[in-house]
């Protein structure tokens, strides 16, 4: 069991956790805290997914396992981790593939600021599809993630810079080493 847990940022699409998690790596590096970073997004993008799983998450979890096992040194390593997590029976299998326990932190933000940060995602007209689909998994993700109740600490980012709403997520966690 690594030394200390994985942080998990949680959230809807559109709110924020990729650019705040570089910005945690970006924290860890100056403070000097070795870590892994790893965008969920990014270990399951693949199509078209399986019928029975249509958001990857086995891809997922065996990608980020494999990531996990080819890890230098994993045990000095904090895992710094963005994506959704929606339900309490994931989190063990998640942990389970880390080697070690998470604390989950769900960032929120006004209905506004995360269409506002979709239109931003998909301005082009061809991307219309993109940005409407996000639109309305944002609303439903809220809906889920806030009848799930399964985040240690919950962050409101609406008015935040994402280097500030970091160092918040640092703040709650608490020391890592």
């Amino acid at each position: 069991m690594a030394p200390h847990p994985a942080i998990f940022v949680n959230g809807t699409v559109g709110v924020g956790k990729s650019t705040v998690l570089d910005h945690l790596g970006d924290l860890c590096e100056e403070a000097g805290q070795p870590f892994t970073l790893v965008d969920l997004d990014a270990l399951r993008r693949s199509w078209p997914p399986p019928r029975e799983d249509p958001f990857n998450h086995q891809l997922e979890l065996a990608n980020l396992g494999s990531l996990r096992r080819n890890d230098l040194e994993p045990e000095e390593r904090l895992v710094l981790l963005a994506g959704v997590i929606e339900d309490r029976a994931a989190r063990p299998r998640y942990e389970r593939v880390l080697g070690t326990g998470m604390v989950v932190v769900r960032l929120v933000a006004r209905g506004e600021v995360v269409r506002a940060r979709l239109d931003g995602r998909y301005p082009e007209p061809a991307r219309e599809r993109h940005r409407l689909w996000h639109q309305a998994r944002a609303v439903e993700l809220a809906r889920v993630l806030d009848a799930a109740a399964l985040d240690d600490h919950v962050i409101d980012v609406s008015d935040l810079p994402a280097r500030q709403a970091a160092s918040a997520v640092l703040r709650l966690v608490g020391p890592t080493s």
